[in-house]
């Protein structure tokens, strides 16, 4: 599959969602997503996209624990993208991306809810970020490789 999959609606994880190892595999979700306590990704570096076009999105790990993402952007053209209460989030990034960003907040809010988001990049140039039209909020903690960086409530 080399071209995106869009899904209008909720994704449901309840087992093992496994993303496409072509580049243009993407998934792009205008709902929720949400995953069961044991629910797991292969994201195969591909990217999740949050593009709802109505009323907030949330991202869920019931009872709690950790959503993981290779690349993850929220493109919303109103309204927010949410972390649930005792969800967090995390992109653990392995190549040297020096053209790409793993995590882009292009249109739409994320609110992180208190939760924690964690980026970590072992190679050179493996954590830039684009932050555009976003506000950041209700953020506990964005922990990027081994810094801590606090963004404030504001659009940039």
């Amino acid at each position: 599959m080399t071209a995106a999959v869009s899904v209008l609606g909720n994704v449901n994880v309840n087992g093992t969602l496994t993303l496409s190892g072509l580049a243009g595999g993407d998934i792009k979700i205008g709902g929720n997503y949400t995953f069961a306590p044991f629910g797991a990704v292969n994201n195969n570096s591909r990217a999740v996209f949050f593009n709802g076009v109505t009323g907030d999105q949330v991202i869920t790990r019931t009872g709690g624990g950790t959503v993981d993402f290779d690349y993850l952007i929220l493109d919303k053209a109103a309204d927010n993208l949410k972390m649930s209460l005792n969800t967090n989030g995390r992109i653990i990034s392995y190549a040297s991306n020096t053209g790409l960003r793993v995590l882009q907040l292009l249109r739409g809010d994320f609110d992180m809810n208190g939760g924690i988001f964690t980026m970590q990049g072992v190679n050179l140039n493996s954590m830039n970020v684009l932050v555009e039209n976003t506000n950041v909020s209700d953020t506990k903690e964005l922990f990027v490789t081994a810094v801590v960086l606090k963004l404030p409530r504001k659009k940039y």
